[in-house]
């Protein structure tokens, strides 16, 4: 799992999970990171609708996440706001 950049395209509060996240995997052994990282790397992502115009300034995706090895997936959902010209995740629901 690579966040390097990702500043860009999130807001602090979830810059912050991410690094909880981060630095919890820097405590495990090192199989278990390569087992993480790896399960990681074979999840899929299928965004499946987006809805910009509920409310201004904010965009709502639903995608559906396939875990390594799996063909059931399951509907997750972020939002995203805008700042300025561009939109990065302001929360994941």
């Amino acid at each position: 799992m690579n966040y390097e950049g990702i500043e860009a395209y999130c807001d602090s509060l979830m810059l912050s999970v991410l690094d909880r996240s981060t630095r919890s995997l820097e405590r495990l052994d090192t199989a278990l990171q390569a087992k993480m990282k790896d399960a990681a790397a074979q999840t899929r992502f299928e965004v499946t609708s987006v809805d910009e115009e509920t409310e201004k300034g904010k965009a709502r995706v639903t995608y559906m996440l396939y875990p390594m090895g799996s063909e059931k997936g399951h509907e997750m959902h972020l939002t995203l706001s805008k700042e300025g010209n561009k939109w990065i995740v302001s929360s994941l629901n």
